[in-house]
């Protein structure tokens, strides 16, 4: 059986999730010119961290001592049902 979703852990890491996609957009809006750049590192981090809240939601924090750093942040394969 698998651990049961952090859903407050889940909601703050999506939130910061949120934020990163937020500014990415913000720069985008603001400096088109800028768009290469903001793609490759604006938007890069928030999908990261997007990855972060999948890879985590079920061991919520204790995913920062069990994980290595690439496991966090890599495309949640075994999460996502498709």
């Amino acid at each position: 059986m698998t651990d049961p979703i952090q859903a407050d852990w889940l909601l703050a890491t999506l939130e910061d999730t949120r934020d990163a996609l937020d500014t990415a957009i913000d720069s985008l809006s603001r400096h088109p010119e800028e768009a290469e750049e903001i793609l490759t590192e604006e938007i890069a981090a928030a999908y990261a961290k997007l990855n972060y809240a999948v890879n985590t939601a079920r061991c919520g924090a204790e995913g920062l001592d069990t994980m290595e750093d690439d496991e966090l942040v890599a495309y949640p394969v075994k999460e996502l049902p498709f």
